[in-house]
Order: C-alpha cells, then sequence, then structure tokens
C-alpha cells in the first residue's frame, strides 16, 4: 500500500479500491486506525490523542488533497463504485510469530488465517 504522506511519525496510507467509505490508513508507533476522508473521524482501530489530532486536522483541512493525491482519491472512489457493496472494515493483526529455523517463522493472524513464512528468497 503506497505511503501518500509522512508527518510526525505518522504513515498515511492508501489502498486503491478499498472499501466504503472513503478512508485513509494512519499509523503511529504500533497503532492503526482507518480515518474517514472527509471528516477525519476514526473508522475502526485507534490512534493516541498526539497522532490522532494532526490526522484529523489534515483530512478535515484538505491538506491530503495535493493534486497527486486528489487523483489517488478520486480513482479509489471510482473503483470503489465499481466494487462488491461496502463491508466492515477490518484490521488484521499479527497475533503470534514463531521462529522455526533458518530464514522460517510460523506467522498467526487475528483473522484466524496461519501459515509458514520462507524468507530465503529475500535475502
Amino acid at each position: 500500500m503506497p505511503v501518500i504522506s509522512y508527518f510526525f511519525g505518522i504513515y498515511i496510507r492508501m489502498y486503491h479500491g478499498d472499501h466504503q467509505p472513503p478512508h485513509i490508513h494512519a499509523e503511529y508507533q504500533g497503532h492503526e486506525a482507518f480515518v474517514d476522508i472527509v471528516s477525519g473521524e476514526i473508522i475502526a482501530g485507534g490512534l493516541p490523542t498526539r497522532a490522532a489530532r494532526p490526522v484529523r486536522k489534515c483530512c478535515v483541512s484538505g491538506a491530503l488533497n495535493t493534486r497527486r493525491n486528489c487523483r489517488k482519491i478520486g480513482r479509489w472512489r471510482n473503483a470503489s463504485n465499481r466494487s462488491t457493496p461496502s463491508r466492515e472494515p477490518t484490521m488484521i493483526k499479527l497475533t503470534r510469530a514463531e521462529y522455526l529455523g533458518g530464514h522460517r517463522l510460523r506467522l498467526s493472524f487475528s483473522d484466524g488465517n496461519n501459515g509458514v513464512f520462507d524468507a530465503t528468497g529475500m535475502l
């Protein structure tokens, strides 16, 4: 997912064709939230107050509406309008990682998925 902005240690990302309503993903020191682009309200997840305030201000003031980001948001909205009906936002988190030896990890996620990740090909 591309980073569309970075400020005060906060990463702002956006998925193309993600679920409604139009939102950004804000990440700050291990916290993550889905934030409505228009209102700046947190839809799911959470951020500490020191991160939530500037993210909200950024959305409400239109600071994310640079020409480049407006194109991304427009493409996102167009793709969303053609996609399947909206679904509840779901944050999937890594819940467990177990070292298996070599460059392999057994990973478990909050949505119930799990598997073995082998990083050998990445090194």
